[in-house]
């Protein structure tokens, strides 16, 4: 999924030169951290991503059971020629 994201990103001023952080020099900056600090990285960046999709499933609208992938399964159950389910005593004599 492409991100929809200008080439370069953060607040004005909070690169030491001035103006915005390239990805490029982003990625430069995460090669030199040692290899714990970008597991850390990382992990907040995944974190990030898990809220902001628990937030957009939040604002989703809400979907009834009727209206569920499950009810598809519950009008029209798939039926296997043959197929006989074990009863109960067979099941435990098993």
């Amino acid at each position: 999924m492409p991100l929809d994201v200008p080439p370069f990103f953060g607040l004005p001023g909070s690169h030491p030169k001035g103006g915005f952080m390239s990805y490029a020099e982003l990625i430069e900056r995460l090669q030199s951290l040692p290899t714990a600090q970008q597991a850390e990285v990382f992990d907040f960046v995944g974190f990030l991503a898990s809220r902001q999709a628990a937030a957009q499933a939040a604002a989703a609208p809400a979907t009834t059971l009727g209206q569920s992938r499950l009810a598809m399964w519950l009008d029209k159950p798939i039926v296997a020629p043959g197929f006989k389910p074990l009863s109960r005593e067979d099941a435990n004599a098993r």
